[in-house]
């Protein structure tokens, strides 16, 4: 009898740690800059990072649901969201501020999801960094790929954004990229369409008015990916432009241990406009490691 209310003791408390899952935010001045974070939750650390645009708000549908499982913290890289903006005579790394991060949370290993930019960032990381890294999440990652061919279209949005930001400011700049190819399909959908408009008006745009002094990620031959040896989840809107189907399926063919979803009725922002089936097949993927 006794050893039935403990049981029962157990399993109030572990549905009470459930509903009122612990939070904290603040900044970690690192690097000579204020990186702004949010954690929430316990057991295996979950990194995510937001894509050029974006920043911590695009993981708002993430967010609470995997902190259910995991410690996940989320964190606005330096010139986004209300990180600090760069210093122009002060080069910088989005890397390294990312293994200084988790040095200033005491994270020694963690999963890692990074969207966009932000698999950029992921794939660098774990590139320099493997003993840091239990598994890859990798939503319309990005990379460079010398010699693959992209489209005029894309080619066009990413070179018109930046010259308008340059000769005609900020906010002409920010609706050159909203109506660019990878976000139409979230500008047509009402449940993603205010949350990605919303991100793109309230980043500074500083990177298109500034010469930016970060020592971005170097392209790699595609067959360093044959070293990443954790298990990796590739995802892909399927809406998006043909580039980034294309490198998600060169991310399959070259990382040994890994799997590829396209996710349905959904562009570049598919983690905001399909979360249902992200957040569905991310759970899955962890829950086998």
């Amino acid at each position: 009898m006794k050893r039935l209310l403990h049981l029962i003791i157990l399993l109030l408390l572990l549905l009470i740690n459930c509903e009122n899952v612990t939070k904290e935010s603040g900044f970690a001045e690192i690097n000579g800059s204020r990186i702004y974070y949010e954690i929430a939750g316990i057991g295996e650390p979950l990194i995510l990072i937001h894509g050029w645009s974006f920043d911590t708000r695009c993981w708002d549908d993430q967010f609470d649901i995997f902190s259910k499982e995991y410690r996940v913290v989320r964190y606005d890289l330096r010139g986004f969201g209300r990180s600090a903006l760069p210093d122009t005579g002060a080069v910088y790394s989005h890397t390294d501020d990312l293994v200084s991060l988790l040095d200033f949370l005491k994270i020694e290993k963690a999963h890692f999801m990074g969207h966009s930019f932000g698999g950029k960032i992921s794939f660098d990381f774990v590139l320099n960094n493997p003993s840091k890294v239990i598994s890859l999440i990798l939503p319309d990652a990005a990379m460079d790929v010398p010699g693959l061919k992209v489209s005029e279209e894309v080619i066009a949005w990413i070179r018109d954004t930046w010259r308008t930001g340059k000769e005609n400011g900020v906010d002409e700049a920010k609706k050159v990229w909203m109506n660019g190819p990878p976000f139409r399909p979230a500008m047509k959908n009402p449940q993603s369409a205010s949350k990605v408009t919303q991100m793109i008006k309230d980043y500074s745009g500083w990177h298109w008015t500034h010469k930016d002094p970060c020592n971005f990620p170097k392209p790699f031959p595609l067959e360093r990916l044959n070293g990443i040896k954790v298990p990796a989840l590739i995802l892909a809107g399927e809406l998006n432009p043909k580039i980034y189907h294309d490198w998600a399926d060169i991310q399959k063919k070259y990382i040994p241990n890994s799997k590829k979803e396209i996710i349905p009725n959904a562009g570049h922002a598919l983690n905001i406009e399909n979360p249902e089936m992200v957040n569905e097949l991310v759970l899955k993927f962890l829950s086998q490691i």
